[in-house]
């Protein structure tokens, strides 16, 4: 999704003012939007980890204390 500016900002600015502020706002809200997205599958494929050594732990242990 292509982030854009608040008109509020642009009103009673020249169009070359507009077009100029646009562009750099869009710009650095494709980087935010990025660096987001990067720290949201880091965060999540950690959590996907943890998860899956807890579960094999688990299961290590119930199997480690099964007497017959």
């Amino acid at each position: 999704m292509e982030p854009s500016p608040p008109p509020a900002r642009l009103l009673g600015k020249s169009p070359e003012y507009a077009m100029t502020y646009t562009q750099s706002y869009r710009h650095a809200g494709k980087r935010e939007q990025g660096s987001k997205a990067i720290t949201g599958c880091l965060v999540g494929t950690a959590v996907g980890v943890v998860l899956y050594l807890a579960v094999l732990s688990s299961v290590a242990n119930s199997t480690d204390t099964t007497t017959y």
